[in-house]
């Protein structure tokens, strides 16, 4: 490794020539510190994944040496599962939570409690903090699962109710 960069570290591949190993390409988890991964001076293998003849780069990646966690780990997960997690950063829309190693949830701002606040669901959960959530859906073809913080631990899941079909109800008028 040449150097270490917020973006990722360029590697020499030998013969003066050099590749970009992207922060994206280092591991399948969410890499947010770049030298917590490499260091400058360190050797490491590599995969070229692309070279662009015109621009001269070459795109090299690690985690591609390593299985996919998608592929046999998203096997593990069901709808309604309570699983701890590792909330990894905060977006406008909602929380994202790693459920295994690169194995990513996103808690929607809507799944938090209502605060009266437009952000204030982000009072509720920070970045590295560990909670427990439950699955609401999974979609391993998109590579999305769907999760909500548990507060008390308290399921956001429907209980089973008997079929209340062609009953009268008294309600209120609005």
């Amino acid at each position: 490794v040449v150097s270490v960069r917020d973006f990722g570290a360029f590697v020499d591949l030998g013969g003066g020539v050099q590749g970009l190993l992207h922060v994206s390409d280092m591991g399948w988890s969410r890499i947010s510190n770049t030298e917590q991964f490499v260091s400058a001076g360190e050797e490491i293998t590599v995969k070229v994944l692309r070279v662009d003849e015109d621009t001269q780069k070459i795109s090299l990646g690690v985690k591609q040496l390593s299985e996919d966690p998608w592929l046999s780990g998203a096997t593990n997960f069901a709808v309604g599962q309570i699983r701890t997690g590792r909330v990894t950063r905060l977006a406008d829309f909602g929380a994202f939570v790693e459920l295994e190693p690169g194995i990513e949830g996103l808690a929607h701002a809507s799944t938090f409690p209502p605060t009266g606040r437009q952000d204030g669901w982000k009072g509720f959960v920070t970045a590295g903090v560990t909670a427990t959530f439950e699955l609401l859906s999974i979609d391993a073809d998109k590579r999305r699962i769907g999760v909500a913080l548990l507060q008390d631990g308290v399921s956001r899941a429907v209980p089973t109710q008997k079929d209340t079909s062609g009953e009268i109800v008294a309600g209120a008028r609005l």
